[in-house]
Order: C-alpha cells, then sequence, then structure tokens
C-alpha cells in the first residue's frame, strides 16, 4: 500500500491519497495532526509527503509516529518541503515549521547512538517517541533566480537566503 499524504489536488494513482480538506476530494480525509491513520501496523510501502510535513504544527511528531507505525521495515518516505531560508517560506503563511535535513537525523537512532558516542550531546528524539527513520537520499532544488557559477561550492548556497528554493529528503523505516 501507498500512501500520499496531504495530497490536496494533487492526486496520484496508485496511492491513498488523505487530506484534510473535503474540497479536494482525498480518498481519506482526517486530520493528520490529530487523527489516527486507517490502517494496520506495517502495511504501507511508501508515502509520499510533498509540501506537507512543514504545514505541520504540534501534531508532526503525532504524524512521524502514525507514518512509523504504519510502515513496513524498509518502507520509503519521499518528503518535499520549502527550504527555510528562502523568502518563499516566510511569506507562506501555511507553513508551520522549517523542516531541514540536521533536524530529520534526529529521528534515527542510529544517528543518536553515534552523536553520543562521539560526546554531543543531542536531542534523542527517535527514542523519545519511540521512531528511527534513516535518511537515504537528499537534495535540493536551487532557486532559478540565484546564479551559480563553477568556481561556487557548497559553501555559497549554505551562506546565502535564497539560493535553494525546496529540500527533498528520502527517509526509510528502520524496525527490528
Amino acid at each position: 500500500m501507498n500512501l500520499n499524504i496531504g495530497c490536496g489536488y494533487n492526486k496520484i494513482y496508485g496511492c491513498a491519497n488523505i487530506d484534510w480538506d473535503p474540497n479536494c476530494n482525498p480518498d481519506i480525509l482526517l486530520d493528520l495532526e490529530k487523527d489516527v491513520l486507517p490502517f494496520e501496523d506495517n502495511s504501507v510501502d511508501s508515502v509520499i509527503a510533498y509540501h506537507i510535513l512543514d504545514r505541520l504544527g504540534d501534531g508532526f511528531f503525532h504524524t512521524m509516529k502514525e507514518l512509523y507505525r504504519v510502515c513496513k521495515n524498509g518502507a520509503t518516505i519521499d518528503i518535499a518541503v520549502t527550504y527555510p531560508r528562502h523568502d518563499n517560506f516566510y511569506a507562506d503563511p501555511t507553513i508551520k515549521r522549517g523542516i531541514t535535513l540536521e533536524g530529520m537525523w534526529l529521528l534515527s537512532k542510529k544517528y543518536s547512538d553515534s552523536a553520543s558516542e562521539k560526546g554531543f550531546k543531542t536531542k534523542s528524539l527517535a527514542y523519545f517517541h519511540d521512531i528511527d527513520f534513516e535518511i537515504i537520499d537528499m537534495s535540493y532544488i536551487l532557486d532559478p533566480n540565484f546564479k551559480i557559477t563553477e568556481d561556487d561550492d557548497d559553501s555559497v548556497l549554505t551562506s546565502q537566503n535564497n539560493t535553494r528554493i525546496q529540500t527533498n529528503i528520502k527517509l526509510v523505516a528502520v524496525k527490528l
């Protein structure tokens, strides 16, 4: 089974399209921040979460715990969010939280263990919420108005605002 959470009007064939807005006529109408996903434990193969995780407020961890519950071991979650250092992030009143690569690492027990072994103090969100997701891929979409040259390196992209417009992260559920 495949899920498309926060689908809005962008339904994907072969997915259970989920949204809270009845106007977009989703397959399943529910509030991701509060409701329980109507699927059995370990029954989902993949999740698409395009521009929804950054729109979640206090229910973010409820959603991540529900996704972890329904995902099979090895299930993937494809995430796309607005880059938090882009003007679009601040211009869109529906965005409630910045989703970063560094923040998503905090949902990994392996990352938490590794950081702890190295003496870093890190919030063990994976252990606190009893979830475990590994990042298996990530990329950024550059703002087409930002002109990067061959001489520029990653430090140019990270030191300036409005260079990246979107962050793409692929997680895998780890259940041992």
